[in-house]
């Protein structure tokens, strides 16, 4: 197992947890892969992400593959949910808020957004 450093020790970014690029990342990766109900309300995104792709200007344009552009419009609409609710649940200018906002800041979402297409296409070639 890869030896991270002690929270004492990080700046910035902790790199590196459980094969996550961070903490905050692998906190997001372990809640979603926990909660059944969490999991088919985020295969559906990851499924319109997909389906919707094609329309997408940048794939249109074909700076993005249809795959790319999913993943990029799923992260963008997870790291916009989180950053309301993460809003929603502390006060403005609170060393919370500020605590929460960077955490969510950092998670990698495109990294989450590419495991969900990707569990979503291997789960349908299940079917």
């Amino acid at each position: 197992m890869e030896q991270t450093a002690p929270v004492s020790e990080c700046r910035g970014e902790c790199q590196g947890h459980q094969n996550y690029k961070n903490y905050p990342t692998f906190t997001v990766a372990v809640w979603f892969d926990n909660n059944q109900l969490l999991q088919k309300y985020l295969r559906g995104l990851a499924r319109t992400a997909l389906t919707e792709a094609p329309e997408l200007e940048a794939v249109q344009a074909g700076d993005w593959t249809r795959e790319e552009g999913a993943k990029f419009a799923l992260a963008d609409q997870l790291k916009g949910k989180y950053e309301r609710q993460a809003d929603e649940l502390t006060e403005t200018g609170t060393p919370m808020n500020s605590l929460l906002s960077w955490a969510v800041d950092i998670v990698d979402w495109d990294g989450i957004a590419e495991g969900l297409i990707d569990t979503m296409k291997e789960e349908d070639e299940h079917v």
